[in-house]
C-alpha cells in the first residue's frame, strides 16, 4: 500500500470542464456533471436513475440556461457540503429545487435593474420639466389677481 496517496474525503473542491459541442444534449451535460459532483462527494461512483433524468429535463425544459444550470449546480452541491459535511445529495430534485428557487431570483433581480434603467437617465437623476401650461390671466381669476383681504364691491 502506498501512504502518499490521498483518499477522495480530502478532496475539498473540483474543477471540471465542460467541451459544449452542438450535438451534445443539455440533460446528458446535466446529467455528467451531476455524476461528477455526487461521485465526488459521495467517494464512489453513483449514476442517475430515472427520476433524475425526469427531473433534469424539467430544468431543461424551462429553459434555463445551461451554463447558467450547471453553475447553479455547483453552487448547490458546495453550499450542501457546508451545510452538511457528512451528508450527500442522494436526488437530482433537491438540487432542481435549488435551481429553480435561484434562477427565479435571479429573473427577478434582472427585470428589476432593467426596470429601474429604464426609469432613471444615464446621470442617475430625474430632469424635472417645467409644466408647458398657460397661467391663468386676470379675466380667469375670481378675485381679479388681488391677494390679501377681498373687500365688498360697492356699487
Amino acid at each position: 500500500m502506498d501512504k502518499s496517496v490521498q483518499s477522495n474525503k480530502d478532496i475539498i473542491s473540483t474543477s471540471i470542464t465542460i467541451t459544449n459541442n452542438k450535438d451534445s444534449d443539455p440533460v446528458d451535460v446535466i446529467a455528467e456533471k451531476f455524476i461528477d459532483l455526487r461521485t465526488v462527494l459521495e467517494g464512489r461512483e453513483v449514476h442517475p436513475n430515472v427520476k433524475d433524468y425526469e427531473a433534469i429535463a424539467r430544468i431543461v425544459a424551462r429553459g434555463m440556461p445551461l451554463p447558467q444550470t450547471i453553475k447553479l449546480l455547483e453552487q448547490c452541491f458546495h453550499e450542501y457540503a457546508e451545510r452538511e459535511p457528512e451528508g450527500a445529495i442522494k436526488a437530482f430534485s433537491y438540487c432542481e429545487k435549488y435551481i429553480t428557487d435561484h434562477y427565479a431570483k435571479m429573473e427577478a433581480a434582472e427585470k428589476a435593474r432593467q426596470l429601474a434603467k429604464r426609469r432613471l437617465p444615464e446621470n442617475g437623476k430625474h430632469e424635472h420639466k417645467r409644466s408647458t401650461r398657460k397661467t391663468s390671466t386676470k379675466n380667469d381669476s375670481i378675485t381679479g389677481e388681488q391677494v390679501g383681504r377681498i373687500r365688498r364691491r360697492t356699487v
